[in-house]
């Protein structure tokens, strides 16, 4: 299994920039919904970090030759220069949640409130505040994207 990992804030204006265009607006259940799940990818990420390939999405942005080889020589398959780009079955797409169509790999905006409404970062901001307290106390594990990056930088991990 290779695990690409990116900021859960990141994901999911990824989400609703990809509604946006489809002129579909998000309920605010909606996005929690969506924040809820790119957390739960985290918390999965870790628990799986000792023994899968993690990729995260900063790297795989700023140097994606180099992560795509890396990923290649994991999986055992010969790279090749169309890693590089998103592709269906080797024919080059626009990723479904890009923030622009573009068919290259490009780097996240620095603010992920980026083109979002006051509303949507309303709901972001309450879930990224609220999430460790409800997570403790439904007995989940609350992992932040902080910790498990700290993680895949440990010496012994393949992933970096």
């Amino acid at each position: 299994i290779v695990f690409l990992v990116r900021e859960p804030v990141f994901v999911v204006r990824s989400i609703i920039t990809d509604r946006r265009r489809k002129n579909q607006t998000m309920s605010a259940g909606q996005i929690w919904r969506e924040c809820r799940e790119a957390q739960n990818i985290i918390s999965a990420a870790f628990e799986y970090s000792h023994r899968e390939l993690m990729v995260t999405y900063e790297n795989l942005t700023t140097d994606v030759e180099s992560e795509m080889k890396r990923v290649a020589e994991y999986l055992g398959i010969s790279y090749e220069k169309c890693l590089t780009n998103p592709t269906t079955l080797g024919l080059e797409m626009i990723v479904r949640t890009a923030s622009r169509e573009e068919k290259g790999v490009f780097k996240q905006s620095p603010d992920w409130r980026t083109n979002l409404t006051p509303r949507e970062i309303r709901v972001i901001s309450l879930f990224q505040k609220l999430a460790p307290t409800l997570y403790k106390l439904r007995g989940q594990n609350f992992v932040s994207y902080a910790t498990l990056l700290q993680k895949l930088q440990q010496p012994e991990r393949v992933a970096v």
